[in-house]
């Protein structure tokens, strides 16, 4: 038997002092007191089956019983008695075990609180000691292995050992089509550049995701990015059309730089390039407008449909010397262009071209 219950709008602060609301979803064997517990930025129901699954590989199987605590997304609480609603009772039978309310200040629910509480403690002694919502994530993971390992005061032993025996009576996983329906109902491919698209725009992962398939949420407005399960990168949504973090970009770079003396200045320069093409976006640019200067002229270029894509790749390769030739010839010959498209793709083969060869 299992527990399943959450920490909710938990309050912590990053070293930025950003604010992030999270929330703590715990379940936990009650013979062993093995846990398992995840970070979510939203308790919608599609979460919490995400969670439970993941929990249930975490363990290797799935418990016989859960209880749930009075969660709006699995207990329905404006009806007399109470009742586990009609979704998660097929979401149960999916998963082969038998769903249950938890009564009200039970013993089994002072256990887990206990628990619960044990973990809130923990994680205050982390704010302000973290730089994003991933660096947070990882901190959880890390309580996880802590919760499991130490000395439970309830058994007198660690989870980790007791778990050994309970194990043995967990019933297996269901097939994988039916969790992957659960997990990825919409899938999305990385690509090399290592971005997803999504509404319009495309946000960036980390390169080891690259050719992998990943689906995507979203929440107010974050986008959350799952591979597996298991959220691996949270954007905020944007109207740019193109979004890397600062790590992200640095890796889909790397190759191209090698060796670079000013790699850091690069990175910071053209994240702040990206910035203001959407700025650019909501303007309309003359071509008269694309002379005044390098930024005006590439804003210009990412507006014409046909150019956008390359462009946004082509600064990536050059330096600032290379972007000064690259502005300064283009100025003498553009007020002078009577079929700008042809000349642009012109210009765009070649690139490749030369791009092919020194590869």
């Amino acid at each position: 038997m299992a527990q399943c219950d959450w920490k909710e709008n938990m309050i912590l602060t990053s070293r930025s002092g950003e604010t992030f609301v999270i929330n703590i979803f715990h379940l936990v064997l009650k013979f062993s007191r093995f846990s398992y517990i995840e970070l979510t930025l939203s308790k919608e129901q599609p979460i919490v089956f995400r969670c439970l699954i993941n929990a249930f590989k975490f363990y290797g199987g799935v418990p016989k019983r859960i209880l749930f605590d009075n969660m709006s997304t699995v207990i329905d609480t404006n009806v007399k008695p109470k009742r586990v609603n009609h979704k998660m009772v097929q979401f149960a039978k999916d998963m082969n075990f038998r769903e249950e309310s938890c009564k009200t200040r039970h013993a089994y629910t002072k256990r887990t609180n206990e628990a619960r509480n044990k973990v809130m403690d923990w994680l205050r002694s982390y704010s302000g000691e973290f730089d994003s919502i991933e660096e947070l994530q990882k901190i959880v993971d890390k309580l996880n292995v802590k919760m499991n390992t130490n000395i439970c005061q309830g058994t007198g032993m660690s989870p980790c050992l007791l778990f050994i025996k309970e194990k043995e009576y967990l019933t297996p996983l269901p097939d994988r089509t039916v969790l992957d329906g659960y997990l990825s109902p919409h899938k999305v491919k990385v690509s090399s550049q290592q971005l997803v698209y999504f509404n319009g725009a495309q946000y960036s992962v980390d390169r080891k995701y690259i050719d992998e398939y990943v689906s995507i949420e979203t929440f107010d407005d974050m986008l959350q990015i799952y591979y597996k399960g298991k959220m691996i990168q949270v954007h905020t949504i944007s109207r740019n059309p193109i979004n890397y973090t600062k790590k992200h970009y640095e890796q889909s770079i790397s190759k191209q730089l090698a060796g670079n003396k000013d790699f850091s200045k690069v990175v910071a320069n053209n994240l702040s390039i990206m910035d203001k093409l959407l700025d650019a976006r909501e303007i309309v640019l003359t071509r008269n407008d694309a002379l005044k200067s390098y930024d005006h002229m590439i804003a210009y270029l990412v507006s014409q449909e046909s150019l956008s894509s390359w462009i946004k790749r082509f600064i990536q390769t050059l330096n600032k010397e290379e972007r000064k030739i690259f502005y300064t010839e283009v100025s003498k010959i553009l007020p002078y262009i009577t079929d700008e498209e042809q000349f642009f793709s012109r210009i765009k083969k070649v690139s490749q071209q030369e791009g092919t060869e020194d590869s």
